[in-house]
């Protein structure tokens, strides 16, 4: 059963392996770039509401 819970841990929770996704100001107005690159120095769009 330990094992059962490990894996669904693994899978819903804990650290991704994936970098944080952030946005920058793109060519157009209308869609933002993405941003992948977890050390980027750009200036990022706030994603507040």
């Amino acid at each position: 059963m330990s094992k059962l819970a490990s894996a669904i841990k693994r899978t819903l929770g804990g650290s991704s392996a994936e970098p944080t996704v952030h946005f920058h100001q793109g060519t157009n107005e209308a869609f933002p770039e993405v941003c992948h690159e977890g050390a980027c120095s750009r200036p990022q769009l706030s994603v507040r509401g």
